[in-house]
């Protein structure tokens, strides 16, 4: 029997963000999304989802803070200067764990739900994809599916 398999790397377009206005505090030129971490926040917390009140930012992008369960989760996202944003879930581990890439794993569905059902329900949001890390590495786009559970 297979194990689900969970999708956790997920692809979007959507002209609500801000995608071309450079801020003062991004830490690189290209670290769009804080709007887009803002919404994501305010939406999570509509569906009744515990997060974080503010969005902490990577050299790339931004990331949020969730609990869904027993579990805390980042969602980091950015957009891609091809047209699109690339978000992604990790489970939050402990230092030790992380270096062993525990991060990557365990993640539950209902967390890759969360975030699908927070993307569907926006009108300003469109073609979502969901991807394996692995296929999405390789350029393997042909293999995305409309489901984190796909």
């Amino acid at each position: 029997m297979n194990a689900m398999v969970v999708r956790t790397m997920v692809t979007f377009r959507s002209g609500q963000f801000n995608t071309t206005e450079r801020k003062p505090f991004y830490i690189n030129d290209c670290c769009f999304g804080d709007d887009l971490a803002a919404w994501l926040i305010q939406e999570l917390k509509t569906f009744g989802i515990v997060v974080d009140e503010k969005a902490g930012q990577e050299d790339f992008g931004w990331y949020i803070t969730f609990r869904v369960g027993l579990y805390k989760y980042h969602f980091v996202v950015g957009y891609n200067a091809d047209g699109y944003w690339l978000g992604w879930i990790e489970r939050q581990r402990g230092l030790i764990q992380r270096l062993f890439g525990a991060k990557k794993r365990g993640i539950q569905p209902e967390a890759a739900n969360a975030i699908h059902s927070i993307l569907l329900s926006s009108r300003g949001v469109s073609d979502v994809r969901w991807h394996v890390q692995e296929d999405f590495n390789a350029l393997r786009n042909d293999l995305a599916v409309l489901t984190p559970l796909g």
